[in-house]
């Protein structure tokens, strides 16, 4: 007997070296195998398999932590769209962090909170989805946890508010374009406060800057931005009377001004913005779509240049 507990001991020690010994294994023993590249992978969540594109930059060795940033579609798009659209992985390879391009499982679409869109209808549970998400990255990449955060272009902005009040715990910040927050969830307590920026055209025909009833076959109604921006104000303990900025009119030609507003001083230093552009349509600013865009501002970077001074 004692022979065989001496295998056993054997044994376990020897397992236990190969492992220390596997590239890609970290000292707590969980593997993160993940090296530069974009890739295009899955994961099951709530029994559904689903798939999401990961682009790690070509700084990244896994020697030290780097953020986690989820972009998130709009409704009827694509991950590997959104990655063209916004140009995040070019802004990774420069800023040394990681992005997730999660795919919508029914239509393309996200279950947002509206109570409307097909995933919502088939029961599909995208806040789970995307904290699985987060773990799985968290798995295979050697990330930054009090540095995720999540944001996304209307449908993607609705949910990536609703991810902001569920998941408060997992995230940083949360940045959003063309889609406030549902008014089926404006009861949803955040319960951790995180940064939130914002942007908006004031002509947007599809998801109206004032509220309302969102224009096409899902519809379901959405609260106004002002309300939205009020919402996370309130949740944050930020300053109630935001500072208001008319920024440079960089390119006169393109019909649009932009006002930035900025409410500083939430708890745990989290901060507020939002940026109306003035007469801008359905667009991603800088990035052509429904309506005018603005070209004075790239909310790409803005969000990135607002992501990275915001910790858990």
């Amino acid at each position: 007997m004692a022979k065989v507990r001496l295998l056993f001991h054997l044994f376990g020690l020897t397992a236990l070296i190969l492992v220390l010994l596997v590239p890609g294994c970290s000292s707590d023993g969980s593997t993160r195998p993940l090296k530069p590249g974009t890739y295009d992978l899955h994961l099951t969540s709530d029994g559904l398999l689903r798939t999401y594109r990961l682009h790690v930059p070509p700084g990244y060795t896994g020697n030290s932590p780097y953020p986690l940033v989820i972009v998130l579609h709009g409704g009827g798009g694509t991950g590997i769209e959104m990655e063209s659209l916004t140009g995040f992985s070019a802004l990774a390879d420069q800023e040394n962090f990681i992005v997730a391009y999660p795919n919508g499982y029914v239509d393309h679409h996200w279950a947002d909170g509206r109570g409307t869109t097909q995933p919502e209808i088939q029961g599909v549970n995208d806040v789970n989805f995307i904290s699985d998400l987060i773990t799985k990255v968290c798995q295979d990449a050697n990330i930054d946890s009090t540095r995720v955060y999540a944001c996304g272009f209307s449908n993607g902005a609705i949910m990536t508010n609703l991810l902001g009040c569920d998941l408060s715990y997992r995230l940083a910040a949360i940045g959003g374009v063309s889609g406030e927050l549902a008014e089926n969830i404006s009861d949803h307590t955040p319960s951790q406060p995180l940064g939130v920026i914002y942007f908006h055209g004031t002509d947007d025909p599809v998801v109206p800057y004032d509220g309302g009833l969102v224009l096409g076959p899902n519809g379901g109604r959405v609260l106004s931005v002002n309300e939205t921006m009020l919402f996370w104000v309130e949740a944050d303990g930020s300053d109630s009377t935001p500072s208001m900025t008319l920024l440079a009119d960089v390119d006169p030609t393109d019909g649009t001004r932009v006002i930035h507003f900025a409410s500083l001083n939430g708890s745990g230093d989290t901060e507020v913005h939002l940026y109306r552009v003035e007469n801008g349509g359905h667009t991603w600013p800088d990035c052509s779509l429904i309506g005018k865009v603005t070209h004075d501002i790239d909310a790409t970077q803005l969000m990135w240049d607002f992501f990275k001074t915001q910790h858990k």
